[in-house]
């Protein structure tokens, strides 16, 4: 599956007949989703959104409210035409400081990654884990990686209090949502590169247009 068209979306999002995302995460609702509802949720939201940030804005949302989290990062991973990775995030007040945004951004995660469930042993969890010991060491954190087309292509990180710990149940939760997010991720890739691809587009027409107007070249360059 090279993309994913709305037909697609909306034929495995029938497959899980249950009310729409709005009625059930209301604004303050902590209790957990079971996995069939979380999956739903997560692919409603990549069927709705035609902006790849505003999916994985409400990845993240739908993400922590899910799990009674304190905060929730959804990473998608940077690809060869954009090398850093878009971030989005929900967030108790002040939970999630820039300095840990901003060093994500730029986190290395093999394109083969094959361990979902981010363990002690591998040395993505070890490179996360020093980074979060010291930025916040108040925090307990759930990590996972998601693979589409044999590709790894996102990151969710969900944080909260040192003082309690992640149940197994949140564990399995978390893993038996991991092609929904796959897919969600994947679709908010392609929203990006084709809103990118739009703009480079509309630059080269424009460039066109004036050059066969006899604007200079380098003029024109310098107001890109």
């Amino acid at each position: 599956m090279n993309q994913l068209d709305q037909g697609s979306l909306k034929l495995m999002s029938r497959s899980i007949s249950h009310p729409s995302i709005e009625q059930r995460l209301p604004k303050m609702m902590q209790q957990a989703l079971g996995s069939d509802q979380l999956a739903n949720a997560i692919l409603q939201i990549a069927l709705n959104n035609l902006d790849g940030s505003k999916i994985l804005s409400d990845l993240a949302t739908t993400i922590s409210r899910s799990f009674a989290a304190g905060g929730c990062i959804v990473l998608s991973r940077g690809t060869d035409s954009f090398q850093v990775n878009e971030i989005a995030y929900w967030q108790e007040t002040g939970l999630l400081i820039e300095k840990v945004i901003e060093q994500l951004s730029h986190l290395s995660i093999p394109q083969n990654h094959t361990q979902s469930l981010l363990e002690p042993t591998s040395p993505l969890f070890k490179t996360i884990n020093c980074l979060i010991q010291k930025i916040l060491p108040t925090q307990t954190w759930l990590g996972i990686t998601t693979q589409f087309q044999e590709r790894t292509n996102g990151l969710i990180l969900l944080f909260k209090s040192e003082s309690s710990s992640w149940t197994h149940d949140q564990h399995k939760l978390l893993t038996q949502n991991l092609n929904p997010l796959a897919i969600a991720i994947s679709q908010a890739q392609l929203q990006q590169q084709s809103r990118t691809k739009s703009r480079y587009q509309t630059l080269l027409q424009n460039l066109s247009r004036e050059i066969s107007q006899g604007y200079r070249l380098e003029l024109l360059l310098q107001n890109c």
